[in-house]
């Protein structure tokens, strides 16, 4: 869940593949424990530039400022095609519906490649970009499903 600090807003980041949970890698990124070597996920501010996290009690948080935008990074470094199901605050990227890595739609990221996502899908030409925001104030908050809000999962 977020927590409100004086500086900004924390958002809990975990990463999971049918429901395996995440382990952190030092401040750079999360990856997948060993049973599913080698994809990562970072988050991004709006100009590109990799978010620090911080661990807590076994979980990692990335701090931002109200307002500010961030990105989704997923990196692939297999020679496999990869299907990555995002859900931020609780809802998917893609429908804007509770999320369920199960009955949702995913990105595609290319071996050997990574995709960016800036924010929740409104159609194939445009999105809904991802901001820091108080909880209350969140999308997932505003549609009535408060209880995921700050936590991103892939």
């Amino acid at each position: 869940m977020a927590s409100l600090s004086r500086r900004g807003v924390l958002l809990s980041v975990g990463l999971g593949l049918l429901l395996v949970a995440a382990s952190a890698d030092a401040e750079r990124s999360w990856r997948l424990p060993r049973k599913v070597p080698g994809y990562s996920v970072s988050l991004e501010d709006g100009f590109g530039a990799r978010l620090p996290t911080y661990q807590h009690e076994g979980r990692t948080f990335v701090l931002g400022e109200r307002g500010e935008r961030y990105s989704i990074r997923v990196e692939n470094p297999t020679g496999e095609r990869l299907e990555a199901v995002v859900s931020v605050d609780g809802r998917d990227a893609v429908s804007g519906r509770p999320g369920n890595y199960r009955t949702q739609r995913g990105y595609i990221v290319p071996a050997y490649g990574s995709i960016v996502i800036e924010g929740f899908r409104r159609s194939l030409d445009e999105v809904a970009t991802f901001r820091y925001s108080d909880p209350e104030a969140s999308y997932s908050a505003r549609l009535g499903t408060p209880e995921n809000v700050g936590v991103i999962g892939v």
